[in-house]
């Protein structure tokens, strides 16, 4: 292999190690590290202990995009009553990894990776109103430890047709952070504007 490669896989490297290690902060409603709660029309901010959750409510024509190339939960399912959620939960310590957060033995870890991986999904309900939700589909994006958060993928089917406020609640039973509560108000979800994190 020519030194240029070599060089050139060197600097791609360490260039997604540094992108990793500085997050980027998404919202412009004031700062992060300071404010136990931001909101925006979008995205919900919480910050627990030593954890900070995201929680992002993808837009309408986002999902109707994603519906359009055959990605819908189900065929026979107007994406419309579709409601899909980025979950991101990273530690406020920077550099820090978050799921080895407050743990100190390897199988504590092991317990977490599992639990994020084929459990959290349990956990995971929308309020629509009247309706309590459990998540139809669930995608944790695992990054092998190559990021300091973890980010999860979550998905809803909703038969109401209304705009009623969608409330979001991660029950935790491994991070200890209890019940954690995100809202969205109608206006998010009648919002067409697409929005990448």
């Amino acid at each position: 292999m020519k030194p240029i490669y070599i060089i050139g896989i060197l600097m791609l490297g360490l260039g997604v190690i540094y992108s990793a290690c500085h997050p980027r902060i998404f919202s412009s409603e004031g700062n992060l590290s300071t404010g136990v709660k931001t909101d925006s029309k979008y995205f919900k901010i919480r910050e627990m202990g030593d954890y900070r959750l995201t929680a992002r409510l993808i837009p309408k024509d986002s999902q109707t995009n994603a519906a359009e190339e055959g990605n819908s939960l189900s065929p026979n399912q107007d994406a419309s009553d579709i409601y899909y959620f980025q979950l991101r939960m990273e530690s406020i310590h920077p550099q820090q990894e978050v799921l080895k957060q407050g743990i100190f033995s390897q199988q504590a870890y092991e317990d977490r990776m599992m639990y994020i991986r084929y459990q959290m999904q349990e956990d995971l309900y929308l309020l629509h109103g009247n309706d309590s939700l459990e998540a139809a589909l669930y995608h944790f994006d695992d990054t092998f430890g190559l990021t300091p958060y973890a980010s999860c993928l979550v998905a809803f089917e909703s038969h109401k047709k209304d705009h009623d406020p969608l409330i979001l609640i991660f029950d935790d039973q491994e991070f200890g952070v209890g019940p954690v509560k995100f809202s969205f108000s109608d206006a998010a979800l009648s919002g067409n504007s697409l929005l990448n994190f």
